[in-house]
């Protein structure tokens, strides 16, 4: 919606034809959803299958890797999440034993995850480098110090309003108490994933060379910087005292 003369945004156009701008946003948002969980379904299920029929003794995460990476593939071909459909993968992986706990031969499937988890804390350990290395490297330094102070506001909102009203949907799941919703309401440092997707902006407006989205796309970039190292330092420095306080130094 914001660079309409992107890539990504020729199914949004294609919708647009039909009604105005804005209901095509939300349909967009709504097949992207949609598609991207059955999509991740579909693959897990038969990766699942796939591997139990192959039983793969040398090198299973090879056909961990494949299979996510063809996930990310098969979504983002169908203008879809690829991210998204690499996870609900994951999820299906990750539950099998629930899943499909008709068949009872789950020995072999749990080696395989148990190896590919392995090896996926490994991959994630030099991912996570890479992407905070490149995370750096695109900040505007000018652009940081202009919005230093408005970064700064935005990341003690999430941490103290965004976090905690976000935190409000696990109270149905339990019985929580005030003390440890709170606790888990002042617990979620923003790390990886945030520094992932805040460079998308930037990367689209150099792609399609829209000034106005590399304008915002550094200042979006910029007040991810505040909010990941404010959140990493206030909520690792305080997660001991709060544990003591709230819970009674319980893990």
């Amino acid at each position: 919606m914001v660079a309409p003369h992107a890539d990504q945004a020729h199914l949004i156009e294609n919708i647009a034809q039909y009604t105005s701008i804005y209901p095509a946003g939300v349909i967009y948002f709504l097949y992207v959803i949609v598609s991207s969980l059955a999509l991740g379904l579909g693959m897990g299920v038969l990766g699942y299958w796939t591997i139990r029929w192959l039983k793969p003794g040398l090198f299973p995460q090879i056909f961990g890797i494949s299979i996510a990476f063809g996930g990310f593939l098969v979504g983002e071909a169908a203008q879809s999440s690829g991210y998204l459909v690499a996870t609900i993968i994951g999820i299906v992986f990750g539950n099998h034993a629930i899943l499909f706990k008709k068949w009872n031969e789950h020995e072999g499937f749990n080696k395989f995850v148990d190896e590919e988890m392995h090896f996926n804390e490994i991959i994630s350990d030099l991912a996570s480098v890479f992407i905070f290395i490149l995370f750096g490297a695109t900040v505007n330094i000018s652009v940081l110090n202009e919005t230093l102070l408005k970064g700064a506001i935005i990341a003690l909102g999430v941490v103290f309003i965004a976090r905690p009203i976000a935190a409000l949907a696990i109270v149905p799941l339990k019985k929580w108490n005030w003390k440890e919703y709170l606790f888990i309401s002042l617990e979620g440092p923003r790390g990886v994933v945030p520094a992932a997707l805040a460079a998308i902006p930037l990367n689209i407006g150099f792609m399609s060379h829209d000034q106005t989205l590399i304008y915002w796309g550094e200042i979006i970039l910029s007040a991810t910087i505040m909010t990941v190292l404010i959140s990493v330092l206030l909520e690792t420095l305080w997660v001991k005292p709060l544990s003591k306080k709230l819970l009674g130094g319980k893990k």
